[in-house]
């Protein structure tokens, strides 16, 4: 059984753009697992989240699951709206 979710996905090649699409992820999946698969079809992710990363949230782009932001071992439990984007700087 897996678990689907809608991604919204901002990658940076050039300039930021914007993937919307559905994905799947085994059942009992977490953001770490999304991430891995996400990594092998986006090579923009793989600086973003470097093997063995610690947080979602640690880099240049936030891991946020239904409006919040998401650590890497919390839970998908499916028809959850996952969003990777870049961390907005102010000043």
């Amino acid at each position: 059984m897996s678990v689907r979710l809608s991604l919204q996905l901002y990658l940076l090649n050039s300039g930021w753009f914007k993937v919307e699409e559905d994905v799947t992820v085994p059942n009992g999946g977490r953001v770490r697992d999304l991430i891995d698969q996400l990594r092998a079809r986006y090579p923009e992710l793989r600086e973003a989240f470097p093997p063995g990363a610690r947080s979602a949230n640690q880099g240049p782009v936030a891991v946020i699951v239904n409006g919040r932001f998401a650590d890497l071992d919390q839970p998908l439990r499916g028809d959850e709206e996952v969003k990777i984007r870049p961390l907005a700087a102010g000043g």
